[in-house]
């Protein structure tokens, strides 16, 4: 883009500037323009200079209070560095920019031997202080530019650095480095600025989430509909699908009173259970509530016998539960945890207890067992003979259970029992 206005007026607008935002955005403005970059260390130099002589025009207009202050302080033998600091920055000026003061008080004929002398001694403290800390010229003017970008930021009332961009032209590395240099002086500027961006954040977030949860009842509420007014078939083709239908699959759960992690673990094990629900959906919650008698019935049966064999030292039999039920125990126990409200962790805590009993039996484990003619299940041991193993191994293959320790030795026990009742 092609600039309006010659070098040489833009240096004149820098040097007409009033005050130091007002400079900032007059570089902003005009140091982008291509045609000029070989010029920019002279461009930067004039701004550095007016910069400086703004800052200087500040100190003048405050120059009461400062003087006073150093003088107070010097007559006290306090820390002058250190106020010269606290009225820089209550001035937004720089350290130099006040040492400049002194100079020219000093070359003034406006005061006494006494209070020239005075103005001495703090110039000379002040210019030890700045040798000692390292505090350059270039260091401090940066520091007022840098509190001056963040002042001029707030003022705006933005939250991205891209809105005050807009409205200011201030470049990306300009603002970053103003950011640098305060956050690394902990500058309640610095921290005024994370708080609002946090808060302003926090608003633009709420604010998106109350429309995204607005818009998700509305979806909600249509959804609902939609489930209360289904056919059987429609309502069939959800639960055949939860998969595919997890949405609406959910809203029917909560229509109909239902417990979807239940339900979805019925209708997994035993699919038929779809079309006896969905054939008359006037039904459907009798018949929901039929399966879930049953498994409760289950439940407590199971954790019946467990309470036993811990009176007893045996293990759970194991065998005898495969061989009437097609559940895993490990499914049932979580179904537990989920219908129950006594004693729901029963099945869970034994069975963690007991880990071993449904410890996987491979041909080597099996051959192991044979080879000693002795298994411990739990805290208790049995004895057998091969063809008691052998005929055991059979019937759990016939009856196609789960080969688990528990269920080998639950069947070895049931073989034990038919040789001595045929004895």
């Amino acid at each position: 883009m092609k600039c309006d206005l010659s070098f040489d007026q833009i240096i004149l607008l820098l040097e007409r500037a009033t005050t130091k935002e007002e400079l900032l955005l007059i570089k902003w403005k005009y140091y982008k323009y291509t045609a000029y970059m070989h010029k920019s260390v002279e461009f930067q130099e004039k701004f550095n200079k007016y910069f400086d002589m703004l800052a200087l025009k500040e100190a003048k207009n405050n120059k009461k209070d400062i003087v006073l202050s150093l003088v107070k302080t010097y007559k006290i033998n306090g820390d002058i560095y250190k106020e010269a600091l606290n009225k820089a920055e209550e001035y937004n000026i720089g350290i130099y920019n006040i040492l400049d003061l002194l100079n020219l008080l000093f070359k003034s004929k406006n005061f006494t031997s006494k209070e020239l002398y005075i103005i001495s001694n703090i110039k000379q403290e002040i210019e030890h202080k700045l040798i000692i800390s390292r505090n350059l010229k270039e260091m401090d003017t940066d520091y007022v530019i840098a509190k001056t970008i963040l002042n001029m930021f707030l003022s705006y009332g933005v939250i991205e650095l891209k809105e005050f961009r807009s409205k200011t032209n201030c470049t990306t590395s300009a603002f970053d480095n103003a950011l640098n240099i305060l956050n690394n002086r902990n500058h309640p500027l610095y921290l005024q600025y994370i708080d609002i961006k946090e808060k302003k954040f926090k608003e633009k977030v709420a604010f998106r989430r109350e429309i995204k949860e607005d818009a998700f009842q509305a979806e909600r509420r249509k959804m609902i509909e939609k489930i209360t007014s289904a056919n059987g078939k429609e309502i069939c083709d959800i639960l055949s699908d939860i998969n595919k239908y997890h949405n609406e699959y959910a809203i029917f759960c909560e229509v109909y009173d239902l417990n979807k992690f239940f339900l979805t673990k019925l209708i997994r094990r035993f699919p038929k259970t779809i079309l006896e629900l969905t054939s008359d959906l006037s039904n459907l919650k009798n018949v929901y509530n039929e399966y879930k008698a049953r498994y409760l019935l289950l439940i407590d049966k199971v954790i019946e016998e467990i309470n036993e064999a811990k009176l007893t030292g045996e293990p759970f039999d194991l065998y005898h539960y495969y061989l009437e039920n097609s559940i895993p125990i490990e499914e049932l126990e979580y179904i537990a945890k989920e219908l129950k409200e006594q004693d729901k962790d029963t099945i869970q805590q034994y069975i963690m207890s007991n880990y071993k009993l449904l410890k996987g039996y491979g041909k080597k484990e099996i051959d192991i067992v044979r080879d000693r003619k002795i298994l411990t299940c739990d805290n208790a041991t049995i004895n057998f003979t091969r063809e008691e193993l052998d005929n055991a191994l059979e019937d759990i293959e016939t009856n196609n259970l789960p080969l688990y320790k528990g269920v080998v030795y639950g069947a070895i026990k049931e073989q034990k029992s038919k040789t001595k009742i045929m004895a």
